[in-house]
C-alpha cells in the first residue's frame, strides 16, 4: 500500500491492522516495509513530485495485491503518483476514489458531490477534468467502466475484460454496497492487480478479505497535544467545540516572524494543549514550509505529553519529521476515519492520533479527548 499523505496512509493501514497484529507504516525513507499483514508507505506526495524507491516497486511486483491511496476529491499530485506506479509495474489497475460516507462518489470518471449538494468538480484542482483526463496528462491511458449487474462471477468477468483494454480502468460507485461489489470482483481476479482509491475502497477490500476490525482505546492520558494545521471548516469547528468543552484556550500561531504562538503557554498547569495555525497563515503560499515552522515552534514550547492528535496529513508528517520518526506502528481505529498509531521515541513510546482535515463531525476531537480521559463525562454533557 502506497499513500500520498500520512493521514490517508494511516487510515488505510488501520483498515488492515488486526487485533494483536499492527501494521508498520514507513515514512518513505526506508524501502523495507518489514513484516506484517500489509506493507505500507507514505510517500508524502500530495503537493510534491512522487519518488518511488526501488524497494517499493520490487515489493509491489512481488505482491498479489497493491493499493494506491489517493484523495477522495482527487486533490493534489495524485495522477503523477499513479502514473509512476503504473508505468513501473505494468499491472492491471482499477481506480475508484469514491468515499460514500462523506457523500463523495464517482460518476463517468468525475468526482461527484451531488449527494451533499455540491456541483460536479467542486474541490478539484482542475474542476473540468475527469480522472481519465488527468491521467492522460501524465501519459497514462485510462478507460471507463460501469459495474455490470448479475452475480459476482459475471461482474468479475466484466471487470477482467474491461481491465484488459487500458492500463487503468476508472469505475463509478456511489454507495458502500457498490464498493463492496467492486472489492469482491477484485479479489476474484486471477492475476495480480493494483487498486487505486480513497479509504472507501480500502475499507471495502478489508471487508472482502474478512479482516477483523481492530477497534482501539486510548486509555488514560497524562497529557495530550492537539495540533490543527488543516484549514478546513470541519477541522476548525472541531477545534472550537473542543476548546469550549474543555475550557482550554487555543494557542494560535501566525506565520509572521514576530508573531509566534499566542497566548504564551503556561508550562505545566494543564494536561490538554490546543494549537492551531491561523486561517490567513495556511491560505498563503508555502503552506508545507509554514506547517513545519508551526510544528517546530509548538515542540519548543510544549511540556511532555504522551499523546499527540494531528488534524491533516501535512501536520502529521511535519510532526513525525520534527521528532525524527521514520515509521509508525498503526494499531487500528479509534472510530472510522480516526487512526491510532504508536511512535517509538528515544524517551519512550508516544501515541499519535491521525485524522484527515476534512473528516469528522463537530464532536470528533471532543470524543478523542474524552477517550484519553482528558474530558469528564459531566463536562461533555454540560456543554453539549
Amino acid at each position: 500500500m502506497i499513500a500520498d499523505d500520512l493521514s490517508g496512509a494511516a487510515e488505510c493501514a488501520a483498515e488492515f491492522a488486526q487485533p494483536g497484529m499492527p501494521i508498520v507504516l514507513q515514512l518513505g525513507q526506508n524501502p523495507d516495509g518489514g513484516d506484517g499483514p500489509a506493507v505500507v508507505w507514505d510517500v508524502d506526495a500530495r503537493d510534491a513530485t512522487p519518488a518511488l524507491l526501488p524497494g517499493m516497486v520490487q515489493t509491489i511486483n512481488g505482491s498479489a495485491r497493491a493499493y494506491v491511496k489517493v484523495d477522495s476529491l482527487l486533490r493534489g499530485n495524485w495522477a503523477a503518483l499513479v502514473a509512476a506506479i503504473v508505468q513501473k509495474t505494468q499491472r492491471p489497475t482499477v481506480m475508484c476514489s469514491a468515499l460514500p460516507r462523506l457523500g463523495r462518489s464517482m460518476r463517468q470518471g468525475f468526482v461527484d458531490l451531488s449527494p451533499i449538494g455540491a456541483t460536479r468538480g467542486q474541490g478539484l484542482a482542475h474542476p473540468a477534468s475527469s480522472a481519465i483526463e488527468a491521467l492522460a496528462l501524465e501519459g497514462v491511458q485510462a478507460g471507463h467502466y460501469v459495474l455490470s449487474t448479475g452475480d459476482d462471477c459475471a461482474i468479475r468477468d466484466g471487470l477482467l475484460a474491461a481491465s484488459g483494454r487500458y492500463p487503468v480502468t476508472v469505475i463509478d460507485a456511489h454507495t458502500d454496497a457498490e464498493l463492496d461489489t467492486l472489492a469482491r470482483a477484485l479479489q476474484a481476479l486471477p492475476a495480480p492487480y493494483t487498486a487505486i482509491g480513497s479509504a472507501g475502497l480500502a475499507g471495502a477490500l478489508a471487508r472482502a478479505m474478512k479482516v477483523p476490525l481492530s477497534q482501539c482505546s486510548l486509555g488514560m492520558m497524562s497529557g495530550m497535544a492537539v495540533l490543527v494545521g488543516s484549514r478546513t471548516g470541519q477541522a476548525r469547528e472541531q477545534l472550537a467545540r473542543l476548546a469550549t468543552q474543555s475550557g482550554q484556550a487555543v494557542c494560535w500561531w501566525s506565520g509572521n516572524p514576530a508573531g509566534g504562538i499566542e497566548p504564551a503557554l503556561a508550562a505545566h498547569d494543564r494536561s490538554l494543549h490546543l494549537f492551531s495555525t491561523c486561517l490567513e497563515t495556511t491560505a498563503t503560499a508555502g503552506g508545507r514550509h509554514l506547517t513545519r515552522r508551526f510544528v517546530d515552534e509548538v515542540l519548543t514550547r510544549l511540556p511532555a505529553v504522551d499523546c499527540f492528535v494531528t488534524t491533516g496529513g501535512e501536520t502529521a508528517r511535519a510532526l513525525c519529521d520534527a521528532l525524527g520518526v521514520t515509521h509508525l506502528t498503526v494499531l487500528g481505529q479509534l472510530e472510522p476515519g480516526v487512526s491510532l498509531a504508536r511512535m517509538d521515541l528515544s524517551g519512550g513510546p508516544r501515541h499519535l492520533v491521525l485524522k484527515s482535515g476534512s473528516f469528522g463531525d463537530p464532536e470528533t476531537l471532543v470524543r478523542v479527548a474524552h477517550r484519553g480521559g482528558l474530558l469528564s463525562a459531566e463536562s461533555t454533557e454540560r456543554n453539549s
